[in-house]
């Protein structure tokens, strides 16, 4: 190196200017201003707000709420409109406020004084009878196809019967078997359905009671009531249909009993009550005549129908 050609510093001499800036692309240097770095400003700046966020449990309760008061004002709504208008007075109401059926008379024994036998307004045809001042059928009800005991009688628009030993020939004879919601065709009024020829209902409490002490009482009705006997109700032993337990269906009492439906469920006619009333007409058990008294059944059975004439 040669001393001669170094050339001397000028300490006095000025810097030169700083190149003009330009900004990163990704802004993470920040800017550089009379050769001071700028504060860097925070791009997720943490919220001092606290969480609206409710919790999970809070909104499940709150359905649950909802649910139970919308719950509750609808079965209210569903008993007053559906419920109540099922249930009608032990004693008698009209079903169809197009038919006089007329109120229950008092009963009154036939004693055998003509003056005291009470009559019917019209004269009854070759199918019914007069008995005090109401006309009975004088046959079992037949009406309907026969189905097999093994299956149960539903509301499919088609009246449905048993026959006793699923055999045909016994509805003829016997008439047929019914069970209480088939025979009230589904609509839970007492007396009148579509299930009675026109003009005549499925009798209720009353009616039975009075046609039984019009006859005499229980013991005295049933020789009445039976073929031959005087009142010409003939009716004939045909027996019943069991649901039995456990699916056991079974037929039995032919020759010794017969049921017939009363159109009343207990003290009131409601769909959901699982009985109702009927007439037992028995023959003898054990040496014993039993006559003609009260039973309950359960709906599912099937027992006889015998109609009455509506009163105009």
């Amino acid at each position: 190196m040669n001393p001669e050609n170094t050339q001397p510093t000028d300490d006095s001499a000025p810097l030169p200017p700083p190149p003009p800036y330009t900004p990163p692309i990704d802004g993470s240097v920040p800017p550089i201003i009379n050769n001071v770095q700028q504060p860097v400003e925070s791009t997720n700046p943490v919220s001092t707000k606290k969480s609206s966020n409710t919790p999970v449990w809070a909104w499940v309760a709150l359905a649950v709420f909802i649910i139970g008061v919308l719950g509750y004002y609808s079965w209210n709504w569903y008993y007053s409109v559906n419920v109540q208008r099922f249930q009608i007075q032990p004693d008698y109401v009209d079903s169809n406020p197009n038919i006089d059926y007329g109120q229950p008379s008092t009963p009154e024994v036939n004693n055998g004084d003509p003056s005291t036998v009470k009559k019917c307004s019209e004269t009854p045809d070759a199918n019914s009878v007069c008995i005090g001042d109401r006309i009975w059928m004088k046959k079992n009800l037949n009406e309907g196809v026969m189905i097999n005991g093994s299956k149960p009688q539903t509301n499919n628009g088609v009246i449905e019967k048993y026959c006793y030993d699923n055999d045909p020939l016994k509805c003829d004879t016997y008439g047929g078997l019914y069970q209480w919601d088939e025979m009230m065709q589904y609509v839970y009024w007492n007396g009148d359905t579509s299930f009675c020829p026109t003009g005549y209902h499925v009798p209720n409490n009353n009616e039975w009671t009075n046609m039984v002490s019009y006859l005499g009482g229980d013991t005295i009705a049933r020789g009445k009531m039976i073929p031959g006997g005087s009142s010409g109700f003939d009716s004939i032993f045909g027996g019943y249909f069991s649901q039995g337990t456990h699916g056991n269906t079974f037929f039995a009492d032919q020759g010794d009993a017969t049921y017939f439906w009363s159109s009343m469920a207990g003290e009131t006619n409601i769909e959901s009550k699982t009985d109702a009333n009927g007439l037992g007409l028995y023959a003898n058990n054990d040496g014993v005549n039993r006559g003609a008294n009260w039973s309950t059944s359960p709906k599912n059975y099937a027992l006889s129908v015998r109609c009455i004439k509506n009163l105009m």
